[in-house]
Order: structure tokens, then sequence, then C-alpha cells
């Protein structure tokens, strides 16, 4: 009889316990329960997640088709024998003021655990606080743009006020990201002191190395507890452009060696066409690339220039090679394309 009566005070819920959820509206959440007797001589039988409300009024909380209720067990070795723990975990899929702990009508929230052939319960109270919509910032930033090189561009990012208190949502940090890289950074951010906020980007003169995506990310504490993060990005594109030299580029191979042009287009993003007019033929052949065999295009990043390598090169490989604006493969060569001359000695 000791033994059971202090088995029933061993068994219990343990840690991790379920946490105070806070949840957005509309989205998901979920949270586990664990039931173990740590000297092994209870086993868990269930876990039972209900609702009280302010009649003290309880309500199991069953699998539908908006809760989920898993579990799982472990066994843990004690002193030569194996105990059970008991995992149960509640998902809510979509999350609305009904499921709120203050104002939803079935009240709060508590996990209880039961062990086998015991009527002793151990319960684990716990609340769900869902935050509305409206009380998310709100995060805005400058359109897409295409613009000319050499143009000036200016990026801004606002955030909302109206969704802004000092005392519910502390603004933590606020950052321009290009291309997943932090360009800068403005912690604890004051959108009514400009000097305490995030400065609009400023790119005069712009080249092919500042077209990418740009994001503007607000990190906040949602009521003071809950870490959230609001983005907003655009794409700023570089009209492609190609500046061949005054004269063009002359190569002279040997025989069997490797030959390697490097096109001067810039742009983002960019591509590019490779042509090739060989001595002695009437046709210009467009497009080659890796699928030729002996060509290879190649880049190194996004904004490096591309460049056709062409390997054991024969005498029939003397002729003209382009580098092109895309032109849908046409045959035409112009001003869009920057030509290379190869002899093979």
């Amino acid at each position: 009889m000791d033994e059971i009566q202090g088995a029933a005070q061993n068994f219990g819920i343990v840690e991790p316990f379920p946490d105070n959820l806070y949840p957005i509206e509309f989205q998901g959440a979920m949270t586990t329960c664990v039931a173990f007797d740590s000297t092994g001589i209870q086993t868990p039988d269930k876990i039972l997640f209900v609702r009280i409300n302010q009649f003290a009024e309880y309500t199991e909380l069953k699998n539908n088709d908006n809760l989920e209720l898993k579990n799982r067990t472990e066994r843990i070795a004690l002193d030569a024998k194996n105990a059970t723990k008991l995992f149960v975990t509640l998902r809510i899929k979509n999350v609305t003021l009904v499921d709120d702990s203050q104002y939803g009508s079935l009240g709060r929230y508590e996990c209880h655990a039961y062990a086998v052939n015991a009527t002793h319960t151990q319960r684990h109270g716990f609340s769900v606080n869902v935050i509305r919509q409206n009380e998310l910032p709100k995060v805005s930033i400058s359109e897409n743009r295409t613009v000319e090189h050499g143009s000036r561009v200016v990026i801004i990012c606002n955030v909302s006020e109206a969704a802004i208190s000092r005392q519910g949502t502390p603004l933590k940090r606020i950052s321009w990201y290009k291309n997943h890289e932090l360009l800068q950074s403005v912690r604890n951010p004051d959108p009514q002191v400009p000097g305490d906020f995030l400065s609009p980007l400023d790119l005069r003169s712009v080249n092919a190395k500042d077209g990418g995506t740009y994001k503007c990310l607000l990190e906040v504490l949602l009521r003071k507890v809950k870490n959230y993060n609001i983005s907003k990005t655009m794409e700023l594109r570089i009209v492609p452009w190609l500046t061949p030299p005054e004269e063009d580029i002359e190569v002279k191979k040997i025989k069997g060696k490797t030959a390697q042009f490097i096109c001067s287009a810039e742009g983002f993003p960019l591509e590019v066409e490779w042509k090739v007019h060989r001595e002695g033929e009437d046709t210009v052949h467009t497009c080659i690339n890796g699928s030729y065999g002996k060509y290879e295009v190649k880049r190194n990043g996004i904004y490096d220039p591309y460049y056709l390598v062409i390997r054991d090169l024969q005498y029939t490989d003397d002729g003209s090679y382009y580098c092109c604006l895309p032109s849908n493969c046409s045959y035409t060569v112009d001003d869009n394309c920057q030509r290379f001359v190869l002899t093979i000695r």
C-alpha cells in the first residue's frame, strides 16, 4: 500500500511542460504534455487535453477537422527495468479567437495525466493567447524596378505605425539584405525618429552588381513574448548591355590546345548567346553550348562575365566567334555582339 501511495506521488506530468502559447490568428499551434513515473512503478495510461470555462465545466478536446492529437511512448531504463514515458501532442491547425483561453467560450486549457489502474489524476494548466492579425506590424518596400545602368535608384522601407506600440510590440531590429547578405541594421528602431530608423538605400549610377533581390526585415516581439519577423522584398533588374572593344579581339592558338573568350556583356540578370561563323562556311551556328561537345559556356558567379571555352582546337575551328545579347538564337551578328577572331596555327 505504501509503495502505491509513493508511486502516486512520483507519477505526474514532467518536463518539458506545456508552455503558454501565443499563436498568430489563422496559423497553427501545438504543445506537448508528458507523463512519467520516476520510480517506474506506475505506467502512464493516457493524457487528455481539456478546457475549463468560467462555470468550471470541462470539455475534452478530441480529434476533429481543426484539432489533432497524437501520442507516442519512450522506454526509459530505471534500475534494471524499463519505465514508460507517454507523450501526447495537441495541434490546432487553424487558430482563431474561439481557441483563445480568455475570449473562447470553452475557457482555459489543462492536460490531465492518468496512470494504469489508478484514480489519481495529475494536471497541468496552460493558456492559448491568440495574437490578432491587426496586431502585426506591416512592412512595405519600393516596387520592383528595371533600369538602365548609370541610373539612380532609391529603395525605401516603411513600417505601419498603427500596429506598433512600444508597450505591446517592441521593435527589436530592422535590416536591409541583398541576396540574403546583410547590408545594414538598426537595433531598437524608432519610426518617429529618422536617425534611429533604417535609411533608404540610395544607389547612384547603378551597375550590374547593384542588381538583385533586396529585402527589408523587421524583427519584433509580439506581446513582449513572441519573436516574429516581417519582411518584404523587391527585385532590381539592370538592363543588359554590351560594350565591345573598338577592335575585334584576335586570338591565335596552337592545334590541340584550348582557347577561351571572355564576354564583355553586363547586366542583371544576364544571359548571352554564343555564335560561330567558321572560316569557309556560309552558315552562322547559333546558341552553341556544351551540347556541341568541345564547347563549354561558363560563369563563376551571378555578377561575373560569361566565357566560352573551346578544347582540342583543330584547324576547322578557325573563324569568328560572337558573344551576343539574347536574340532568340537568330543568325544575325550586329552591334549587340562582341567578336573574337580565332586562328589555329
